[in-house]
């Protein structure tokens, strides 16, 4: 008779060992101090304020915090506005059109981030002034702006359907690239007064501008250049991750139990009892000889790398801001494309192709019409995005070149978390640069 409680201990020592082995293996060279940029302070030494990063680690530290505009540091000139959709659902877009260094002024070039999946507007500001890209693009003359999809935290409004209706739910990346993203894009170009503005986009906020400009490929004429961190389109490869493995396996059925449930939205803002379970876990990894195995157990649930690398004082603040909430078709859709290995439209089974496209078959995003100038960043340690991804998605794009970031384990959140972010960071505002001539 088999003995389960020596197969569950033989299966758990053998995760131990591997994990174990793992760390000991260093054979990767850490690219580290990717600049010497010192820190400046925002107001001079004529005025005796904290700076802005000090004042927001004493927010952080007493949880006061909740939402992008509170997020944002002293000394930025922060706005909240409501978009309207084609569709009718109600978007909240939040932006920062000044700083000390660069004062509010008329013609600035625009900047709109798109944040990837579950994320907000919220996860481009967590870090504070000289850490995020969108405080050093405001303090480098530009108007800055972040996008909340349908859906999250900011943005679950609709002029006709309540939450609770299912019909709220039913949309994935690609309403968000042919619904969410013009209409902004068309709001802040008449706000403005400018005639293109540029966008970047992290994960999914790359799928949805793969989308964008193919969908809707006259929109093309209105952007300077965009920019795509480890977008992920045509995936070429197994994904990492038990989880990941479970549910691209049994995605399908896992649909329709939630159907059945009636549960239309996952991964919703954290709840005050999830933060407290969530801080007893950071706590916990954060001790010196349990962190290394705390990594490498999420990395081989979740497929995540290069964890080791994060700050894990920064995950504590991050995990007031994500996740922020989407629905379970934006799961689906990923799940469907990297199954069948094409980048297509969501697949409703034949006769809801046929309602909603007029074919029975979900078309492939046409990629050949855009072209606009498009810049790709990837990491080499990239479970999601990889470089053989990104050389197949090169071939599909006319005007598209891509930059490998010069870091041998740059990984997934590395874009966004990683202490070392300064070449990336300088290398975008050299190309916003360039092409805002």
């Amino acid at each position: 008779m088999l003995n389960y409680s020596k197969v569950f201990f033989y299966f758990f020592t053998v995760i131990i060992i591997v994990i174990i082995l793992q760390m000991t293996n260093g054979n990767c060279k850490q690219y580290r101090s990717l600049s010497s940029t010192p820190y400046r302070d925002l107001f001079t030494n004529k005025i005796s304020f904290q700076s802005p990063n000090e004042v927001m680690q004493k927010k952080w530290t007493t949880g006061k915090i909740e939402t992008f505009m509170e997020l944002v540091a002293p000394g930025y000139i922060a706005e909240e506005h409501t978009v309207v959709t084609a569709d009718e659902y109600v978007l909240t877009i939040h932006r920062i059109r000044g700083s000390f260094w660069s004062p509010i002024g008329e013609k600035k070039p625009v900047v709109l981030f798109l944040h990837g999946m579950m994320a907000a507007s919220d996860v481009w500001i967590l870090r504070g002034p000289n850490e995020d890209l969108f405080y050093s693009l405001v303090d480098n003359g530009y108007d800055v702006w972040a996008l909340n999809a349908r859906g999250n935290y900011y943005s679950k409004r609709h002029r006709r359907l309540s939450t609770r209706d299912p019909r709220f739910w039913q949309f994935s990346w690609h309403e968000i690239a042919v619904y969410d993203v013009p209409a902004t894009v068309d709001y802040i170009l008449e706000l403005t007064g400018q005639s293109k503005l540029s966008l970047i986009g992290h994960s999914m906020g790359g799928t949805v501008e793969l989308v964008f400009l193919s969908e809707l490929s006259e929109y093309n004429e209105k952007l300077n250049v965009v920019i795509a961190w480890a977008p992920v389109s045509l995936v070429t490869h197994e994904v990492p991750g038990l989880i990941n493995n479970f549910v691209f396996r049994y995605g399908n059925q896992i649909k329709k139990i939630f159907d059945l449930l009636n549960v239309h939205e996952i991964f919703l803002r954290n709840s005050s009892t999830d933060k407290d379970i969530i801080d007893i876990w950071l706590k916990f990894c954060k001790k010196p000889h349990v962190r290394e195995v705390c990594v490498k157990l999420y990395e081989y649930i979740f497929g995540i790398n290069d964890l080791e690398e994060l700050d894990f004082s920064l995950l504590e603040r991050a995990r007031r801001h994500y996740p922020q909430g989407t629905s379970v078709q934006t799961l689906s859709h990923y799940r469907q494309i990297i199954v069948s290995r094409q980048f297509r439209r969501y697949d409703f089974g034949s006769i809801g192709n046929m309602l909603k496209y007029g074919s029975f078959v979900n078309s492939a995003y046409p990629l050949y019409k855009i072209s606009a100038p498009f810049v790709i960043y990837y990491g080499l340690d990239d479970p999601l995005s990889t470089p053989k991804d990104i050389r197949a998605l090169l071939n599909e794009i006319r005007h598209g070149v891509a930059k490998q970031i010069p870091h041998c384990k740059f990984g997934h959140l590395d874009f966004l978390l990683l202490n070392e972010t300064n070449y990336l960071y300088k290398n975008v505002i050299e190309v916003l640069e360039y092409y805002n001539r």
